[in-house]
C-alpha cells in the first residue's frame, strides 16, 4: 500500500467495498485504486468547470515536455478519460529540439501510445530550437509561454502543472519581482488562446502516485528521465523546490492558499 502504514486488507473509506492502496494525507481518507481516480476526476473537472472555451468537439492540446513526462503524459491518460465523453479530440503535442530528438520516438511509441490510447492523428510534433534544459517549474513554464506562440492552430491547450509547480514558480516571481504572465487560475488567456491546468488543485505526489498505480511511471518512463537527469538546476531553486514540496506533501492547502493569495494580490493591483 502506498503512503499507508496498516495491513494489506484495509478496506477503501469511500466504497467500503475494495482494498485500499493509498492514504491522502490531507483528508486521512484511505482509497481504492478505482476511488482515487474518480476523486482525482473530480477535482480535474471542478478546477475545468467555468472554461467556457472548452465545448464538445474541439481540439483539446496538451503539452508533452521531457522536464515533466510524469506530469505531462498523466495529463494526457486524464484528459482523454474526461474529453473522450464530450466527444473531444485531445491532441499530444511533442516539442523536439536537437537535445532529445533521439527518444522522442520512445516516447511516442513505448510511453504514449499504449498509456494514453492515441493514434497518429492525435500527436501533433513541433520543431522547438531552443536546446537549454532546466528543471525548474519558474524556467519550464517559460517554455510553456514560448511554445504557445508556436501552437496557433489550437484554441484551448493545456498545460501539465501541478500544485507544486503553482507554487514554485510564484515564489521565484516574487523573488525576481517577475510576475507577468504568472498562472493563478485553472484557466487563462494568453493573446487568443485559453490555457488550462487540470492539476491546478492536485499536489505532484497525488500525481505520481496517480500514475505509478495506471501504469504510466514506469521502468520505461524511468529510463527516459534518467537520460535527462544531468539539467542544471539552481541552488536557490533546490531550496524553494524542497520548500513546496514539504508544504504540498503535509499541508496541502496552505499551498492552495498561497497561489489564491497572490492571485488575490494581482487582482489589486
Amino acid at each position: 500500500m502506498i503512503d499507508l502504514k496498516s495491513s494489506s486488507d484495509t478496506l477503501c473509506t469511500s466504497c467500503n467495498r475494495r482494498v485500499a492502496v493509498y492514504l491522502r494525507r490531507s483528508s486521512g481518507e484511505r482509497l481504492c485504486s478505482i476511488c482515487f481516480e474518480r476523486s482525482l476526476i473530480k477535482v480535474v473537472k471542478r478546477s475545468l468547470r467555468n472554461v467556457r472555451d472548452l465545448r464538445p468537439g474541439i481540439e483539446l492540446a496538451s503539452l508533452v515536455i521531457p522536464e515533466r513526462l510524469v506530469t505531462s503524459i498523466t495529463t494526457l491518460y486524464i484528459l482523454n478519460k474526461i474529453e473522450k465523453r464530450y466527444n473531444c479530440r485531445v491532441i499530444a503535442v511533442l516539442p523536439i529540439n536537437e537535445r532529445y530528438r533521439t527518444i522522442i520516438n520512445d516516447i511516442i511509441n513505448l510511453i504514449i501510445k499504449p498509456k494514453v490510447g492515441i493514434n497518429d492523428e492525435f500527436i501533433d510534433i513541433i520543431n522547438y530550437g531552443d536546446s537549454k534544459l532546466n528543471i525548474s517549474s519558474a524556467e519550464v513554464y517559460g517554455k510553456y509561454i514560448r511554445l504557445i506562440n508556436l501552437i496557433t492552430k489550437y484554441s484551448v491547450i493545456a498545460l501539465p502543472l501541478t500544485l507544486n509547480d503553482l507554487g514554485e514558480i510564484i515564489l521565484t516571481s516574487l523573488l525576481s519581482r517577475e510576475v507577468e504572465n504568472i498562472p493563478t487560475q485553472p484557466s487563462f488567456k494568453l493573446n487568443s488562446q485559453t490555457l488550462i491546468i487540470p492539476f491546478y488543485n492536485v499536489p505532484e505526489y497525488d500525481v505520481y502516485i496517480y500514475s505509478y498505480i495506471r501504469g504510466i511511471y514506469d521502468l520505461t518512463l524511468d529510463d527516459i528521465l534518467t537520460s535527462l537527469r544531468d539539467t542544471y538546476i539552481s541552488e536557490d531553486q533546490v531550496i524553494i523546490k524542497e520548500l513546496v514540496r514539504d508544504l504540498s506533501y503535509n499541508n496541502p492547502e496552505l499551498t492552495q492558499t498561497l497561489v489564491k493569495s497572490f492571485d488575490r494580490i494581482v487582482r489589486v493591483q
